[in-house]
């Protein structure tokens, strides 16, 4: 069994936390939490949330592409 850092299940908690609650704030923002999501998911090797993570990184895509093509910060 791999020992995994407890930090890497606090840091997984508090992305999602901060996700919920994104009302006011950036683009970026929910760029940037959301990629450290979907790389501390990925990180720790949850399987299951494989799908999620998937959904979550096209999501993070698509508002890239809103940002590029309409000067979104």
């Amino acid at each position: 069994m791999e020992i995994l850092n407890p930090y890497s299940f606090i840091h997984i908690g508090l992305g999602i936390r901060a996700l919920r609650h994104c009302t006011g704030i950036t683009r970026k923002f929910v760029i940037q939490e959301g990629e450290g999501l979907a790389q501390n998911l990925k990180d720790v090797g949850f399987q299951v949330s494989s799908v999620g993570i998937s959904q979550l990184v096209a999501f993070i895509s698509k508002i890239k592409l809103l940002n590029e093509y309409n000067g979104f910060d």
